[in-house]
């Protein structure tokens, strides 16, 4: 859909007005106005849109509070099925009353949802009160920062960020201000919500009832002591709270890197992020090409993993073709691919996950969740005027939203995955580069150009203040039109944070979430294959096709063990030399050794 919209966007005579937006309701558009504003350094500006947000968050919690005072509607279900309350007047009162307080506790969590999620924005009031303190701060309004960084400590009273703003903001004042403190709307609102969690809770202790608390900053006080511990518990399963896992020093895995000639080419640093290293030398370069026949001969048996057709899920320009380990090992006892091939292919996989639980996760196990060999082959004839990329900009474990930078660790997305490898089998086509870049990558932005502008526009190199080449050869990932008027509106990308150019065994590796953004640059040129590989923590979301790959290769072994000891016992009385080919023989490379066979490195 949002592709859709970015085309509508690029149609001749449309233009912003053009559009109505009929799902966001008033406080996510004032929010995403005010962030975007805050994002472009104006903070005058984004105050009076982050104060609406505020104002039109507070209502609609009002709203939905309304609303929980109705109808006794799950009641009535429970009555017709037979388990509702037995009890008498008392009970019945007591149960309805519980259930408009846990109704009205989840108004803050349902304000907090963008349409179309699963899952709120965790700390969505005090999140936007710290927004405003810092943006009134930016403006000069030190009374009114003070009042929202106060409104802040109504939540967290420890909040050290807040208590320092509180102090700068003080002594920038100088003398005391009579009268200030929080803002009143969110002491009524705290207050309130205190009220209601305290009587929630006596209940869940005395009375047996239920009650999942939103809300993280609920003072401990109000939690009996039977329950902390299982509320503890319950926060930290909840992934989306919690920030990516910090990069591990050198010497836990210095030592896994020198092993037979695998280096590191470029680290988190190197790369202007966190959670990514380029590693070399995985695959010589008989690996690589067992693995590139393997992928070229499954293609022709015409496994391509269910996508349908030859085209790329991702692209109209270029063929994909997808095997899975499973697949291959299937094909293999088909006889339509290398029985070496497909074992290589489990071999390397395993290769991959040990270096990259080495690297990244050395106190904790890490699993493969899905390996999957992918070749991208460019459509001969459709790469002129290409204004698209292979693969869009996105994350591997959530959804990425790039109006607000935002990525939602919720379905569709596979929100198990926590690293991911790609690893490089060529490097002989043109484009196909992995890039690395910011959450909201992408920017619209609309010129007039006079004809004379037109050969600075798409010159290859492009002139100074142009970012687009020639109209033959586009930068993949800029979109451009031209209509009445010469007027040019490009849909720009952001200058990525790091790419990376693919070789024969290179692998890129990276944490899974929305702090490692990535895409891929148009191949327009040739055939780029991959093995691309997901990993988990979970390991009930381990790859089980990787397993019974792994025994379907094994049972020919075993057949011909059996077969050797038979003729052992019963020799025959023709005996003749055994068929070659009846073992795959070792891949040699170019100066002649065997390939490193490893199941660990």
């Amino acid at each position: 859909m949002r592709e859709d919209m970015a085309k509508y966007r690029r149609m001749s005579g449309v233009r912003p007005q053009s559009f109505r937006d009929l799902e966001t309701p008033p406080h996510w558009a004032a929010y995403d106005s005010g962030l975007e504003l805050l994002g472009r350094q104006e903070a005058g500006l984004a105050l009076p849109r982050l104060e609406e947000a505020l104002q039109e968050s507070l209502a609609q919690v009002e709203s939905c509070r309304a609303g929980c005072e109705g109808p006794e509607e799950h009641q009535r279900e429970e009555e017709e099925e037979g388990t509702g309350s037995q009890g008498g007047l008392y009970e019945a009162i007591a149960g309805h009353w519980i259930r408009v307080l846990q109704c009205r506790q989840r108004c803050v969590e349902e304000t907090a949802t963008r349409p179309g999620r699963s899952f709120p924005v965790p700390d969505f009031l005090p999140g936007q009160l710290r927004r405003l303190h810092e943006a009134h701060a930016q403006v000069g309004n030190l009374s009114q920062a003070m009042e929202n960084a106060l409104s802040v400590l109504l939540f967290y009273p420890e909040d050290e960020a807040a208590k320092d703003a509180l102090n700068q903001y003080q002594s920038q004042l100088g003398e005391p201000r009579p009268g200030l403190g929080p803002r009143e709307d969110i002491q009524r609102f705290v207050l309130r919500s205190l009220g209601e969690k305290r009587q929630l809770y006596y209940a869940v202790e005395h009375l047996g009832t239920s009650f999942k608390d939103p809300d993280p900053w609920t003072p401990a006080a109000f939690i009996p002591e039977t329950l902390r511990e299982k509320l503890r518990e319950d926060q930290e399963q909840r992934p989306w709270d919690h920030e990516p896992p910090q990069p591990k020093p050198l010497t836990d895995w210095k030592d896994v890197l020198l092993l037979e000639g695998v280096t590191l080419t470029q680290d988190a640093r190197q790369l202007n992020g966190s959670e990514r290293a380029v590693l070399d030398g995985l695959l010589t370069p008989a690996e690589c090409g067992v693995l590139l026949q393997l992928a070229k001969d499954a293609a022709e048996a015409g496994a391509r993993s269910g996508y349908r057709g030859r085209r790329s899920p991702h692209t109209a320009h270029e063929h994909f073709e997808g095997l899975t380990v499973l697949k291959a090992a299937q094909l293999a006892r088909a006889g339509a691919v290398s029985t070496q091939g497909a074992k290589l292919l489990l071999e390397v996989s395993e290769r991959v996950r040990t270096l990259t639980q080495a690297y990244f996760s050395p106190e904790r196990p890490l699993h493969l969740s899905f390996t999957h060999l992918v070749c991208r082959t460019a459509i001969k004839g459709e790469q002129e005027q290409r204004m698209d990329l292979s693969h869009p900009v996105h994350a591997d474990n959530c959804v990425l939203d790039p109006d607000t930078g935002e990525c939602w660790r919720e379905p569709p997305a596979y929100t198990y995955r926590d690293y991911s490898g790609l690893l490089y089998l060529n490097d002989d086509f043109q484009g196909g580069d992995l890039f690395f870049t910011e959450p909201n990558a992408l920017t619209v932005r609309e010129v007039t150009v006079t004809p004379a502008d037109l050969p600075s526009v798409f010159a290859s190199p492009p002139k100074e203040g142009w970012v687009s080449t020639g109209p033959q050869v586009p930068i993949p990932g800029v979109r451009a039109t031209c209509s009445e008027g010469l007027s040019l509106e490009l849909n720009l990308p952001s200058p990525p944070q790091a790419q990376v150019r693919p070789r024969c065994g290179r692998l890129v590796a990276f944490s899974s979430g929305g702090e490692n953004p990535h895409g891929v640059w148009a191949v327009t040129r040739g055939r780029r294959c991959a093995l691309a590989l997901w990993h988990t923590w979970a390991p009930e979301h381990r790859e089980q096709e990787w397993t019974e790959a792994k025994e379907l290769l094994q049972e020919p072994e075993q057949e011909e063990e059996e077969g050797d000891e038979e003729e052992e016992e019963t020799p025959s009385r023709d005996p003749s030399p055994e068929p070659p080919g009846r073992r795959p023989p070792r891949v040699q490379d170019k100066t002649g050794k065997p390939p490193r066979v490893r199941e660990e490195l």
